[in-house]
């Protein structure tokens, strides 16, 4: 029921056009692996890309400023379903080695991914762009 619910909600929005592709921008980003302590910072442009029309998730890393710049990584990956907690949409992907992506809800929040083989990327510092 609560899976419905959620579906409803975002064809709601994707009807009147609010909620079609949301993109955001980060500055930072922490990598978290299994068995390590701590974590790695690292400082670099990133843009995360939600298409729900097409149900694709772009995201998509530059090296130094972004000016003219193409990205150096760029990886797609379908969303096979969607589930949600109380500050999160958890996008389940299953492709492409991701497992799942947590985009927030609302302003704030962190965008993070989660592979299949444990690693956990946090993206902080979000700013939304058209």
């Amino acid at each position: 029921m609560r899976k419905s619910l959620l579906i409803i909600s975002l064809l709601a929005l994707l009807i009147s056009g609010k909620c079609q592709v949301i993109k955001y921008q980060s500055t930072n980003y922490d990598i978290e692996k299994p068995g390590v302590s701590g974590y790695e910072t690292v400082s670099e442009i990133s843009n995360h890309i939600f298409d729900f029309n097409n149900n694709i998730v772009t995201i998509q890393k530059f090296k130094g400023e972004l000016g003219d710049r193409k990205a150096y990584y760029v990886k797609k990956f379908t969303i096979t379903d969607i589930s949600e907690e109380s500050l999160y949409y958890i996008l389940i992907i299953n492709n492409n080695g991701i497992s799942n992506i947590y985009m927030p809800k609302g302003s704030g929040g962190n965008i993070e991914y989660d592979f299949t083989n444990g690693i956990h990327w946090v993206f902080y510092d979000l700013t939304r762009f058209k």
